[in-house]
């Protein structure tokens, strides 16, 4: 449970069948206005489709629901909020290509506002060793992951959806990541460090690492 501001992000996993339905969530909760928003992957006749929820958090009862076909959520519902611009960004894998893009949805309408493909490595674990969050002051949104032009090293990607651009923001050091274990990052807004811990393998030796980036040059200033 992290608070940015007057946001309260709640990212949680959740499993569960109903009927032939496999639904993936991430939560997120917006404390001021008192709204709940859920993540599924829905599937049915018409194909995948990745759905964002409105619950108002008072009654649990539906306001919304957005729907975007093609795309299924990450296998760990990842997930931030702009709360300076109402943005919902999440990562999400085009069902059709295989390749990871950005989404962002705009909590107002539930419609899709920003879209990107990034040079993200797919493995058999979706969305494994992948991360976002975002800087609500500059609305750049950090993005982590194994670069697909050299899948064995993590890099962290800076995307400004204002100019649909993205740049490297940094190249983790270490290689051979484990990234099905134990991996979490924290953007520190105050300080502006974007925070990773990931498990690596060294000669068959497995630990786990904790990086500190700061958030604007990439410059490593603790690992």
């Amino acid at each position: 449970l992290t608070r940015s501001s007057d946001l309260v992000h709640l990212l949680a996993m959740g499993r569960c069948f109903v009927v032939t339905f496999l639904l993936l969530g991430a939560l997120s909760t917006v404390a001021a206005k008192g709204y709940l928003y859920g993540l599924n992957s829905t599937l049915s006749g018409k194909g995948i489709a990745l759905e964002l929820i409105e619950y108002d958090a008072e009654t649990a009862t539906e306001v919304k629901r957005g729907s975007f076909e093609k795309y299924e959520l990450t296998g760990q519902g990842l997930a931030c909020i702009d709360d300076n611009r109402g943005v919902y960004y999440t990562l999400a894998t085009n069902a059709t290509t295989n390749k990871v893009a950005l989404l962002g949805i705009s909590l107002q309408t539930l419609s899709l506002d920003f879209e990107f493909e990034l040079p993200i490595l797919n493995e058999g674990f979706v969305g494994v060793g992948q991360y976002c969050n975002v800087d609500s002051e500059s609305g750049v949104v950090i993005v982590e992951g194994r670069d697909i032009q050299s899948p064995n090293r993590h890099h962290l990607w800076a995307v400004n959806p204002k100019t649909k651009r993205a740049s490297t923001l940094a190249r983790l050091p270490d290689e051979g990541r484990v990234d099905i274990l134990g991996g979490f990052s924290v953007l520190d807004l105050t300080n502006l460090v974007e925070w990773l811990q990931l498990a690596f393998n060294d000669s068959g030796i497995i630990g786990m690492r904790f990086y500190g980036f700061d958030a604007k040059t990439g410059e490593i200033g603790r690992a």
